[in-house]
């Protein structure tokens, strides 16, 4: 029987198809569906920015008409429609060649698109034309550096303390905080950078921090601090705690003097002693003779300042006031009152009352043989509404500067409201502290220390009941205007 071998050729037959199959014959990068045809290119980025001198990667990616996308950088024809601003290679690399703007295009396969580059100048490095200066400043004052400095725009800015960033700074000019003792000395300097990446240094600007000069008459708030009534010697306060008689006429604002003095004594060890207080009553030769009457204040005065002025007479000639040698008013509320009239009436009674008054002797028309010290006050804070003309602020002014102009002592309610214990100023400010831009900082001062070390409790009487003074919710308020209080008895006394 004679053999086929016909299935033998057929089984090769077969197995070299499977094998030419399974090679995946064909040109690499081509697309697997030979009716997909290229319909667009798209060029990214699509808003490139470079500057003079660097270099972008520019893609080509094209959109078939099934949809598909593919990377076509390479295959593409990459053109620059002006050179002199902008060169680009085969490979879609450009080159920023000048300021300006040129078409960067590719194509492929009879489809272009293109995107326009922009090229910036290259950035100059700044150079500092105007180093900040030094600056002297007193306690309690802010110190401002600047510099000025040439290149390209915009810049930053970051100044720095002893070599160390200051946060948050980043402007030609820095504002020191209110400065302490501890500033003395402090170098600043700022380094200034911009787009090139290339930074300058200025040189260093010292700040020299002095003690501020304790005012003479006016109790402000630089020596309304426990420091600053501390820094008396004890002399001074020993003979007016012991030789003054003090009579004290307010309303409810009144009240952050009198409750700071009667919370005063239980401070510190030895102030029982040394800030001992009565209310009212028989005069202790120990203690200070205090008279805290509740009523008639000055706002309440203008409405009838001869009126007043006869109410103080009378209680002046009053044998049972004789030995009252000390007479202050507060206010309420001092906007909108008469400045002038104050002052005008304050002055009458020092010309009859005061030291070599007409009203002091024996002689005819004389009424008491004790001359009187009268202490001027400032009206409080009030919150959003200090400035112009008849508000807190300005009246403040026309009160403190008569009072430095005659040599009269006037505790500085105004001042002691509106500054924080850092002597940061906050116009804005009410009278317990409460500033829309400083927070209420006397009661944040008051939550970081120590109650007994750094701040007391207020009193209503000389050991009452704890609390604070009227219209506020802290005790340093009436803490500092109790120190003002006694510096300025103090400077009766001689200091």
């Amino acid at each position: 029987m004679k053999k086929s071998f016909l299935p033998a050729i057929s089984w090769i037959l077969i197995f070299s198809v499977f094998a030419v199959s399974g090679c995946g014959g064909g040109v690499a990068g081509e697309k697997k569906s030979p009716a997909a045809t290229l319909t667009s290119i798209s060029v990214t980025p699509a808003t490139p920015q470079i500057v003079q001198g660097g270099t972008l990667q520019f893609t080509a990616t094209g959109t078939y008409s099934d949809n598909s996308t593919g990377d076509v950088t390479s295959n593409a024809t990459w053109a620059s429609t002006n050179t002199a601003h902008a060169a680009v290679t085969n490979a879609g690399l450009a080159t920023g060649t000048g300021a300006g703007t040129s078409t960067i295009s590719a194509s492929y396969n009879g489809i272009t698109s293109s995107t326009v580059l922009t090229v910036t100048a290259s950035a100059v490095a700044p150079t500092i034309t105007t180093q900040p200066a030094s600056r002297s400043v007193s306690v309690g004052q802010t110190a401002t550096f600047s510099v000025v400095a040439t290149g390209t725009s915009p810049f930053t800015y970051q100044w720095r303390k002893n070599g160390t960033n200051i946060a948050g700074t980043n402007s030609a000019s820095y504002t020191t905080p209110a400065t302490a003792l501890a500033d003395n000395g402090a170098n600043y300097s700022v380094v200034v950078g911009n787009s090139s990446n290339v930074n300058a240094t200025s040189n260093d600007a010292t700040l020299t921090v002095t003690a501020s000069a304790a005012p003479s008459y006016v109790a402000d708030y630089r020596v309304a601090t426990d420091a600053a009534l501390r820094a008396i010697p004890d002399a001074y306060i020993n003979t007016a705690r012991t030789t003054l008689h003090v009579a004290y006429f307010h309303t409810s604002h009144g009240t952050h003097v009198s409750y700071g003095a009667f919370g005063l004594p239980g401070f510190k060890a030895g102030d029982a002693t040394k800030f001992g207080i009565t209310n009212n009553t028989t005069a202790d030769a120990n203690k200070l003779d205090f008279h805290d009457n509740y009523g008639p204040d000055l706002s309440q005065a203008d409405a009838d300042w001869p009126g007043w002025r006869n109410q103080v007479r009378a209680y002046l000639d009053d044998p049972a006031n004789a030995a009252i040698n000390v007479m202050m008013w507060s206010w309420c509320d001092i906007s909108g009152h008469s400045v002038p009239s104050y002052l005008s009436s304050m002055q009458t009674l020092i010309n009859e009352y005061g030291p070599g008054g007409s009203k002091i002797g024996t002689g005819a028309g004389q009424t008491r043989t004790t001359p009187v010290t009268f202490i001027f006050m400032t009206g409080h804070a009030n919150p959003g509404a200090n400035t112009g003309a008849g508000n807190p602020r300005d009246q403040a002014a026309l009160i403190t500067a008569y009072c430095d102009a005659h040599s009269y002592l006037c505790i500085d309610y105004y001042s002691i409201d509106t500054h924080a214990m850092n002597g940061t100023y906050y116009e804005d400010t009410g009278d317990n502290g409460n500033s829309a831009t400083g927070g209420n900082f006397y009661q944040a001062w008051q939550d970081s220390h120590a109650v007994g070390v750094d701040w007391y409790e207020n009193r209503s009487s000389p050991g009452g009941g704890v609390t604070y003074g009227a219209h506020n919710t802290q005790h340093i308020t009436a803490n500092r205007k109790a120190f003002a209080f006694w510096w300025v008895l103090a400077r009766i006394a001689g200091y």
